[in-house]
């Protein structure tokens, strides 16, 4: 790949011998150029490697200023060669090979910017018209001040994300699981197997007293023991006693009418 109108580039050729077709050395060559269909004089330096019939020549800037070229090399006692080299604008030695788009109007694909500094002031434009005004880079974005430990619908504060984030840190499953009571991870086999209303209700009616842990006097459970427990009445003191027959739970003082009709039976409807 060669440079348009660039010197200090090279092409290169072989001396062959025009009658024992071997190498031929000490070819003073005389060099034609065809520019994009031009002929002319090559202006540039052939330089033979010592005696070795290797030719190199070193274009000018001339021999360059074109896209397609050819040269063609003859010599006394030497078979004629012919090079031929397309050439670019640009620089396969730099980054991006030297590309640049460089302001101007009615470049096809793009929009034609003009703007007098884009980073300080000025009015960006296109060939369609002005945009906007940009008077500082910093100026395009203004964001609101969110007070601490805010969360509005224009922004979350900085330490209420802190906060937020804090807090997750410390939320693993095993946390989730204990908040709600669950012990084991399968959630899926703990959740099917929550009592329904009917169970909860079959397990209260059928719960044994002397499971329950009681630290109150008047409750369901102290009324239903002389439904089902041990009860005696000396004296005229009601004594109800625990599941075992024999710790007393709770008393009563008994009035008594010797006049009144005894109770024999009782059939609810």
């Amino acid at each position: 790949m060669f440079r348009k109108n660039t010197s200090g580039q090279y092409i290169h050729v072989q001396g062959v011998d025009s009658t024992t077709g071997g190498i031929k050395s000490g070819v003073t060559w005389t060099v034609r150029r065809c520019i994009d269909g031009t002929f002319a004089a090559a202006t540039g330096t052939a330089t033979e490697d010592g005696s070795t019939g290797w030719y190199k020549f070193a274009l000018s800037q001339a021999d360059t200023n074109g896209n397609n070229i050819g040269f063609n090399f003859t010599g006394t006692g030497a078979i004629p060669q012919t090079v031929n080299i397309v050439t670019t604008a640009c620089d396969p030695t730099s980054t991006a090979f030297g590309l640049s788009i460089a302001k101007t109007t009615n470049i096809t694909g793009f929009n034609d910017i003009a703007a007098t500094a884009v980073v300080s002031s000025g009015a960006i434009t296109t060939s369609g018209g002005a945009v906007s005004t940009v008077t500082a880079v910093t100026d395009a974005v203004t964001l609101p001040t969110i007070p601490a430990d805010w969360i509005t619908s224009s922004g979350v504060a900085a330490s209420a994300v802190a906060e937020i984030q804090a807090g997750l840190s410390t939320l693993d499953a095993a946390g989730v699981r204990a908040a709600i009571g669950l012990a084991s991870a399968n959630l899926d086999t703990q959740i099917w197997d929550i009592p329904t209303a009917t169970e909860n209700a079959d397990a209260l009616l059928n719960r044994d007293f002397s499971a329950v842990s009681d630290t109150n006097s008047r409750t369901p459970l102290n009324a239903l023991r002389f439904l089902r427990n041990k009860f005696a009445s000396v004296a005229g003191t009601l004594t109800i006693y625990a599941e075992d027959d024999s710790t007393p739970k709770w008393t009563a003082t008994l009035t008594s009418d010797p006049t009144a009709e005894p109770v024999t039976g009782i059939d609810p409807s």
